[in-house]
């Protein structure tokens, strides 16, 4: 008879061996398989003017660097690709290998919600938790549909909800020095 077998927990190894697909992001939370399809371009844009706001605050790059969809492995069993991160120079010295991915948390996660319930859920649970977990000390929910950014920050052990921004509002960081952007510039 054939043998088959059943990956009830999946680890980085197993989705090494995926084959690649052009669009899609294979990402690991608790051991569960998450395979997500290439954002809209809503959701694109946003992503870069979030970047454009990181350089125009830090143009030489003195503070730290930001990356754009990165491998974040804390774990065999959780490996996922945040649509953006910033870390300092600092920090990147232990978390970044050789390999170009991350094996720690960096600073500041920024996760833009793609349009569905299961996506919000996934960025507001999910991915709450498991940067909750690994100690993430600033975490952005952006949302496109909503025009607002949720900003939560590491207090002890929990990522707790400090600010909810919107239209006219100011969007600064713990972690990032002097970093202030009016939310007119991420949302048109």
């Amino acid at each position: 008879g054939l043998a088959m077998t059943y990956i009830t927990r999946w680890t980085t190894d197993v989705v090494e061996t995926l084959p690649i697909i052009e669009g899609e992001r294979y990402e690991l939370i608790d051991g569960e398989l998450v395979v997500t399809r290439q954002p809209h371009a809503s959701h694109q844009r946003i992503c870069n003017l979030l970047i454009i706001q990181l350089y125009l605050w830090d143009p030489d790059e003195r503070f730290g660097y930001s990356y754009q969809a990165p491998g974040l492995i804390f774990a065999a069993a959780d490996a996922v690709a945040p649509d953006l991160i910033w870390a300092s120079h600092e920090r990147l010295e232990i978390i970044l290998d050789e390999d170009g991915k991350f094996y720690a948390a960096p600073e500041l996660v920024i996760e833009i919600v793609s349009p569905g319930s299961v996506n919000a859920g996934r960025d507001r649970e999910l991915k709450l938790a498991l940067y909750e977990r690994y100690a993430v000390p600033e975490y952005w929910i952006v949302d496109g549909q909503s025009h607002s950014i949720e900003v939560y920050e590491l207090q002890i052990d929990r990522l707790v909800l400090t600010q909810t921004l919107r239209n006219n509002d100011m969007l600064v960081s713990k972690v990032l020095p002097g970093f202030a952007c009016p939310m007119s510039r991420i949302f048109r």
